[in-house]
């Protein structure tokens, strides 16, 4: 976080060279002065301070690029890129999940779920990954945001790999990487034990 002391910007205790005068916060790590662009309180080059805006998450754009975690990428658009939530950003058909592209999401029906899973109108996703032969109707993600564990009316999931043997009608998430089922216990999407 970036904090004021005295006359100096900080960011983690470690002084950030800007001109304190004009420097702002603009969320997610990203802040700039009459001059430059920073991320994380270091000096970003290359970035047009007069155009570049926070998007969201760890997203920032200028008229030229679009910037994750302050690194620039060059495939999505800077004038058509939209930030989802969670991490997802959409530039028009395509949707990306940190700097990687999700090859078969559909940008127009795209929905993040949680910070790991997603979906559109014909797939699931963990992260960037499609999760095949998912009953997409009932894909539900299971517990809060941080949560790993999803399920459908067939299967049960763990980072969108399905746990073999798991009962989907009676698996309920516990927390802290616990959930169960009518026969086993499971840490981390394997039965306890394993």
């Amino acid at each position: 976080m970036y904090r004021q002391e005295n006359n100096e910007i900080l960011w983690a205790g470690r002084k950030v060279h800007c001109d304190f005068d004009t420097f702002e916060r603009l969320g997610g790590g990203y802040a700039r002065d009459r001059d430059h662009v920073f991320f994380w309180g270091w000096l970003k080059e290359r970035i047009d301070v007069v155009s570049f805006r926070y998007l969201g998450g760890w997203y920032g754009v200028d008229k030229h690029s679009v910037y994750h975690n302050g690194n620039r990428f060059t495939k999505p658009s800077p004038e058509t890129s939209e930030y989802l939530e969670h991490d997802f950003l959409r530039d028009g058909a395509q949707v990306f999940v940190g700097k990687k592209r999700i090859a078969d999401a559909d940008g127009s029906s795209f929905e993040p779920l949680n910070r790991n899973y997603a979906r559109d109108a014909s797939n699931a996703f963990y992260t960037s990954k499609t999760i095949k032969n998912c009953d997409l109707n009932s894909f539900r993600v299971l517990g809060d945001s941080l949560e790993l564990y999803a399920r459908d009316t067939r299967r049960v999931y763990y980072c969108g790999k399905i746990i073999k043997g798991a009962d989907s009608q009676s698996f309920v998430v516990e927390g802290e990487g616990w959930a169960r089922d009518k026969d086993h216990r499971y840490y981390d999407g394997k039965p306890d034990g394993q």
